[in-house]
């Protein structure tokens, strides 16, 4: 059996270290999405489900603590500057 790929590492692959990403989680309280923004720490597979998937560390600017998140869910805000 052939070894994949994991699950969205084509995607993970756009971002850098440093990023200022986004996300959004359902909130059943208030029954709407909130919004978070933090900056990309980095970037590794974890196995969950029998399955090797992408997931990024992200520093949350919203709650000051540092969380493990799908990399699939994340959207750039603004890309990490070159020091070259």
């Amino acid at each position: 059996m052939e070894a994949k790929e994991p699950f969205g590492s084509q995607y993970a692959k756009t971002f850098d270290i440093g990023d200022i990403v986004t996300w959004s989680h359902w909130c059943s309280n208030s029954n709407s999405y909130i919004d978070h923004t933090g900056i990309l720490i980095s970037i590794g597979n974890k196995i969950i489900g029998d399955r090797a998937v992408s997931v990024a560390k992200v520093a949350s600017i919203n709650e000051s603590k540092e969380i493990d998140i799908f990399t699939i869910n994340l959207k750039v805000i603004s890309k990490a500057k070159s020091t070259d």
